[in-house]
């Protein structure tokens, strides 16, 4: 994983993205080609790995096209963050006040569902994050958005 640090918008530009890509990415076309089939078909993706694998560098290379969409892509970097986090990063994402100044982030989770649904990003999580967590919020928000989630241990579920 990157050190790299959520913009909070969504990317529309190869330069936004959080990791520089110089070129192709060698000996890595089967990958590709298996995870883009998945997340074109509105899949989430795990790619996983020890540090240093190239698992941002994958994710990256696939969210360039996703980038020049009208959805964009919803990038977040994470550190074992809760459900109410994930969703006001994505109100932030969105400039949706209702959400990011909400009391209660859990109650504004039909108004997150329905700003990804509606925008259709390419949703990358990238980092450490909670199975219940992912779980939750890929169930509940993501279904059916083409997602990629990076770590280096295997989610299970």
């Amino acid at each position: 994983m990157s050190d790299f640090t959520s913009h909070e918008t969504i990317i529309r530009e190869a330069k936004a993205l959080p990791v520089m890509l110089t070129g192709q990415l060698v000996g890595r076309d089967g990958e590709l080609s298996e995870v883009y089939g998945n997340i074109k078909s509105g899949r989430v993706v795990m790619i996983h790995g020890p540090a240093g694998s190239g698992k941002t560098a994958l994710a990256a290379t696939l969210s360039l096209a996703y980038a020049q969409q009208a959805g964009g892509v919803l990038w977040m970097n994470v550190k074992n963050p809760r459900l109410e986090e994930l969703l006001v990063r994505v109100g932030r994402a969105y400039g949706i006040a209702e959400i990011t100044n909400s009391d209660n982030p859990l109650g504004m989770i039909g108004a997150v569902e329905n700003a990804i649904k509606s925008n259709k990003p390419l949703v990358v999580i990238d980092g450490e994050i909670d199975p219940d967590v992912a779980s939750r919020f890929i169930g509940r928000c993501v279904k059916g958005i083409p997602a990629i989630i990076i770590g280096e241990q295997k989610l299970e579920g």
